[in-house]
């Protein structure tokens, strides 16, 4: 008696090798699926920003940083930090962002007589009486005769006022006659300042600021010169026929500044309204002018005022003449917890669109301004998410990031 193992015994179990063939259904497969939690930290922060953020490459970004005594330590770091973030966000739409600092001068002295007007300036900061001042002043060269109407006072035009104003005055001695002048001093300097790409200020940032600074003044006489610049490229733009590139100058600022100081700064500032307010009588009063506009990026912490003098210069213009945005951030969240998806957006278009601009100043979430990790979040990373990954769909969990919304 035998057997036939290779032979099933149960008859409803089919011998695939003999027979008319068998088709079975195919299987229906899903594409792999990700979760919410599963996106990286990196596209969580900078998915908006590649999605929403394209107006920003209509124009150019000139950031003014800070490397005094102005910022303690905690500030500084947070402005790196948030300088690096910015790399990283030009990068994703290809901007072209200019980093300046008023504490460098640039090595770049072709020109004799720039390099004399240069050394003038110098010369003066360093002088230690209102004589010494005031001869150095007066023994310049004769300045060159300019044609046509200017608009726009220069800086030799300043000077010349405030040293006029005391000339005489034997009431107003050396060091008050220093805190007068010294903005002014360095405001002619300021077209000398040094820059960089942002790219390559990012890479070599911890060298260039461990330098010690080219312009010997005090902090506020910087900030107040760096406004009167501000003022000045401000008002050229807007009465200018050539049809100026459109222009974002942000600022790095300390959450508190003296009273006074806000009040020169603000004084600058109203010097801008009257060429702006006949391009918004010209044009539909409605429409905001963004030929150039300022961003002011306070940095405080958790028990500062969350820059609210910084907040009065948001409040100068209305409509179409509100070209200046104001920002707080707490130093010490943007150390803990990185930039947050809304960061990007307020840095780079808060000055020069409305939405942006009214969103955050209704209130929007401030936890958006910083991210969940302490890490730079980096272009590379967002687009290794495993979200841009071929073949692969969200899951049933899956809640919709911001941008896809």
């Amino acid at each position: 008696m035998g057997c036939n193992p290779s032979r099933p015994s149960d008859s409803s179990q089919l011998d695939l090798g003999h027979g008319p063939s068998i088709h079975y259904p195919l299987n229906i497969t899903h594409p792999p699926r990700y979760s919410f939690n599963e996106h990286n930290e990196a596209c969580r922060v900078l998915r908006l920003w590649e999605a929403r953020g394209g107006k920003s490459r209509s124009f150019t970004y000139v950031v003014y940083v800070i490397n005094n005594n102005l910022l303690d330590k905690s500030q500084a770091l947070a402005q790196a930090r948030v300088l690096g973030h910015m790399q990283q966000l030009a990068s994703i739409h290809g901007l072209g962002v200019l980093v300046k600092c008023l504490d460098y001068l640039s090595d770049n002295d072709d020109d004799p007589d720039v390099a004399e007007e240069k050394q003038l300036y110098l010369d003066m900061l360093a002088a230690t009486s209102k004589a010494d001042v005031i001869r150095r002043w007066d023994e310049r060269p004769a300045p060159a005769a300019h044609q046509g109407f200017e608009e726009t006072t220069t800086a030799e035009q300043r000077i010349s006022a405030v040293i006029d104003k005391v000339r005489w005055n034997r009431d107003i001695g050396d060091v008050d006659f220093k805190i007068q002048i010294e903005p002014e001093v360095v405001a002619g300097l300021s077209r000398f300042a040094k820059s960089w790409k942002l790219g390559e200020f990012v890479e070599s940032h911890d060298q260039i600021m461990s330098e010690s600074p080219t312009v010997v003044a005090a902090g506020v006489s910087k900030l107040q010169a760096q406004f009167i610049l501000q003022a000045q490229v401000a008002q050229a733009s807007l009465t200018s026929d050539n049809g100026a590139t459109p222009t974002v100058a942000i600022s790095f600022l300390p959450d508190e500044i003296p009273n006074v100081t806000l009040i020169n700064i603000k004084k600058q500032l109203k010097s801008v309204f009257v060429p702006l307010a006949k391009r918004v009588k010209e044009s539909e009063k409605s429409l905001r002018q963004d030929l150039y506009t300022m961003q002011l990026v306070s940095l405080g912490s958790a028990y500062s005022k969350g820059g609210q003098q910084w907040k009065e210069l948001d409040d100068l213009g209305q409509a179409g003449m509100d070209i200046i945005d104001h920002l707080h951030l707490d130093s010490g969240q943007m150390l803990l917890r990185g930039p947050g998806p809304l960061l990007g957006p307020k840095l780079l278009l808060g000055s020069v669109d409305p939405v942006i601009d009214r969103g955050r100043a209704k209130g929007g979430p401030e936890a958006d301004l910083y991210g969940s990790g302490g890490s730079q979040v980096m272009r590379e990373d967002m687009e290794a998410c495993v979200c841009q990954k071929p073949g692969i769909a969200p899951g049933p969990e899956y809640v919709q990031l911001s941008q896809d919304a």
